[in-house]
């Protein structure tokens, strides 16, 4: 069996990342890239804002590129907001700080965040 493509934590950092925004904002965002949502009523995470966020992340097989290519750009499209919302709609030290724990914990995972757009190291 395969390993995970999106590591779990950097699926929670960004879930995190996540409980600043709307329900209606985390929906336009997971429907932009065609992520379905399927309902998770043994979701243990509490709150809302979380807890809706895995209702998108259930549906998807973390072990496959078609699957987690959808959910790479929702984040490319939340690291691209954060970067360029540095200094306006975020404190641009906290926009800093934000941009790099998550590009970092992407990094991990072998993706680099580079000209707003999210690449795989060493290829594709």
């Amino acid at each position: 069996m395969a390993g995970d493509i999106i590591s779990k934590k950097t699926r929670t950092e960004f879930r995190e990342f996540f409980v600043g925004w709307t329900l209606r904002e985390i929906e336009r965002e997971f429907e932009a890239a065609d992520v379905p949502r399927e309902p998770n009523d043994q979701c243990p995470e509490s709150g809302a804002r979380r807890s809706f966020v895995e209702t998108y992340y259930h549906a998807v097989d973390f072990t496959k590129w078609e699957d987690v290519r959808k959910i790479l750009a929702v984040y490319e499209n939340v690291l691209t907001t954060v970067s360029q919302g540095i200094g306006t709609t975020y404190d641009a030290q906290l926009g800093r700080r934000t941009l790099d724990g998550l590009t970092r914990w992407l990094a991990r995972d072998g993706f680099n965040f580079e000209n707003g757009r999210l690449h795989r190291k060493g290829g594709e």
